[in-house]
């Protein structure tokens, strides 16, 4: 066994050691292993000579386009080349071969672009389709793609790239680097980081920390690094990785917290963007999800509104059939019944049972799956006749986690029981997830999965002695993105258990919620009770902003009781047929313009350009049908 040491210098900048606030003149062993930790996190993907060059043009269009075919005829791009045009798509084309270097190999590239960070996602967006498939998305937070699990010297692989620019800054160049990726070094770094990031959280005084400590060491002192020793990292991985293995031999007793993690990505319908842009963000993020779905047969990822799963279904059908088989494998968790995630206050209740009545008739005719669950984590404030609407719809739970963005008091149970206008109760499960150093009360639908928040999950809830099952999700969202790899892997090493942490299981929404509610009926005199509304202190502007937005929402509803009434006498005393597919329609222009973001106010201007010309033909199309239902009406009355 070959001891490396390493003492961290004042120049030296260390993002771990950092994050644990171990500063750059802390000479213990915390900041040692920090910088080893990095070190060996290099040693993740080493770069392959070869060169990629990229050939582009601007593409027609928005939306799901075709692949282009005389892309061999297009200019190079250059490093210095400026492409991409405001809400424009570019393709990028490449052929790229497997070096004589990546025989077997876990062979692929990484984009060093200039990726420019958005409230909700990153731009450029991209698509990437390899060898004529679907693989993946790449952006600012999912910047390489693998084009060989097992790599054959000279293979070609063709990468073509959707790249979507919505900023008004072009961009510059398309900067990409080879690698091959040493698996066996990846999934020990994550182990031995996780476990020193949980050790280095732990107070001093427990014996655990240091314990943990001393396995980290030892396994990293394990490694021979040594320059000019050829084969020498690989010869000493088996020692390291059997050291690794002793960090989970402790067994968790029932009193360790549990923590269901599942993948989500929160997808703003409209808010930053407009609708026809979160179509292309829907089937940029599934596209991310089922390429992680193959590699990790363990990861499972949850998504509820179901107007997204129509449109991928109209627009890229081959991402559709993935994500049925998915969803029957039961990877992809179907769980929140409505349409969209709308604004519950400015709605009407006719309105939100019909968000309801949609989206859980898609699920069980698309999915055969019943969603039991309505799932609001980002809208601004909920009636106090939600729990009486989602009950009779045929809801059972209630999951939303705005209310900790409270800007004066902080709600007081996390687990609770809803009691709404009528007396009718809900069960309700708020977020928890927040880094465990958080100074506010805020916190987060869009986890990293890090072990801060796992942490801080636990540390967050209340009321503890009632429940130690707690849930949570992980991946990028608001504009999309979803989970990367490495939240995956990260999940995988804290579900093994580690000392000191709370015991995660990746699993869906769904399980949790089905252990969650026998376990409060058991107890069902402890449970809080909250009675009436679960108001938002913070967005008050919201209730009263594009209130032109507002009043065509309200005519809306009004007018789509008056033509359904009226259609429904024209059946009965007149057999006029029942213009079911026209007022279905009418609903779903109604049902999207409910979403949080578009009826509050909250949303770009474009984006109320778009609902005028909505309504506007909402309100065409409702006279037209009710001009020849009066009719017969008139017909028919006696």
């Amino acid at each position: 066994m070959v001891k490396v040491t390493y003492e961290p210098t004042e120049r030296y900048e260390n993002p771990l050691a950092a994050s644990l606030g171990l500063g750059a003149d802390d000479i213990k062993r915390e900041a040692k292993l920090a910088r080893l930790l990095e070190d060996l996190g290099g040693l993740i993907n080493r770069p392959v000579a070869g060169d990629v060059t990229w050939r582009y043009a601007q593409a027609d269009g928005t939306g799901a386009l075709p692949l282009p075919m005389d892309w061999a005829n297009w200019p190079i791009l250059g490093a210095r080349d400026v492409w991409g045009e405001t809400q424009k798509h570019t393709w990028l084309v490449a052929e790229i071969a497997a070096p004589e270097a990546a025989q077997g190999g876990v062979f692929g590239f990484k984009v060093a672009s200039n990726w420019r960070p958005m409230q909700g996602s990153t731009d450029p967006q991209c698509l990437v389709y390899l060898d004529g498939k679907i693989a993946q998305a790449l952006d600012g937070n999912h910047d390489e793609v693998i084009l060989s699990q097992s790599a054959v010297p000279g293979a070609q692989h063709l990468v073509q790239i959707n790249a979507f620019t919505y900023d008004e800054r072009p961009m510059v160049g398309f900067p990409t680097g080879l690698f091959l990726r040493d698996t066996r070094i990846e999934t020990l770094w994550h182990r031995l980081s996780a476990a020193f990031e949980v050790a280095a959280r732990l107070p001093q005084t427990d014996a655990r920390r240091h314990a943990m400590m001393e396995t980290v060491e030892c396994a990293l002192y394990a490694l021979d690094r040594r320059a000019g020793q050829a084969g020498g990292l690989q010869a000493s991985l088996p020692e390291a990785e059997e050291i690794a293995e002793t960090l989970h031999t402790p067994v968790h007793d029932n009193k360790v917290p549990r923590i269901s993690a599942f993948g989500h990505s929160h997808l703003d319908v409209a808010w930053l963007w407009r609708v026809k842009h979160v179509r292309d963000k829907t089937a940029r993020t599934f596209a991310t999800v089922l390429n992680l779905m193959d590699e990790f047969p363990d990861f499972v990822f949850m998504y509820n509104q179901a107007v997204l799963f129509n449109f991928l279904k109209q627009d890229y059908p081959e991402l559709w059939a993935r994500v049925v088989a998915k969803a029957k494998s039961g990877q992809f968790d179907i769980e929140g019944a409505m349409w969209v995630e709308p604004d519950v206050n400015i709605s009407g209740g006719e309105a939100l049972v019909r968000q309801i009545l949609r989206g859980r008739q898609f699920q069980i005719d698309e999915f055969g799956i019943t969603p039991r669950c309505v799932w609001l984590p980002d809208t601004f404030g909920y009636s106090a006749a939600l729990p009486q609407i989602l009950a009779k719809s045929g809801m059972a739970f209630f999951v939303t986690s705005k209310l900790s963005w409270n800007d004066t008091d902080r709600h007081p149970f996390d687990t609770f029981l809803w009691r709404g206008i009528d007396g009718t109760k809900i069960t309700s499960q708020l977020i928890t997830t927040q880094a465990l150093e958080a100074r506010d009360q805020r916190t987060n639908y869009n986890s990293d999965l890090s072990v801060s928040d796992v942490l801080g999950t636990w540390k967050r809830y209340e009321p503890k002695p009632l429940n130690d099952q707690l849930m949570m999700c992980f991946g990028h969202g608001d504009g999309g993105g979803g989970p990367t790899r490495e939240m995956v892997q990260r999940g995988q090493v804290l579900a093994r258990g580690l000392p000191g942490a709370p015991k995660v299981k990746l699993e869906g929404l769904r399980a949790y919620l089905e252990r969650l509610g026998p376990k409060l009926e058991e107890r069902a005199n402890d449970v809080p009770v909250w009675d009436g509304e679960l108001y938002l202190q913070y967005h008050r502007g919201t209730l009263t902003s594009v209130a032109k937005n507002k009043r065509n929402n309200r005519f809306a509803e009004r007018a789509m009781r008056q033509v359904e009434f009226a259609a429904t006498l024209a059946h009965v005393l007149g057999g006029q047929t029942y213009p079911r597919e026209t007022i279905c329609a009418l609903w779903d222009t109604l049902l999207i313009n409910q979403f949080h973001d578009i009826l509050p106010g909250t949303s770009i201007a474009g984006v109320y350009e778009d609902c005028d010309a909505e309504y506007a033909a909402f309100f065409d199309e409702v006279e037209s049908v009710q001009g020849p239902l009066s009719t017969v009406l008139d017909a028919a009355a006696p």
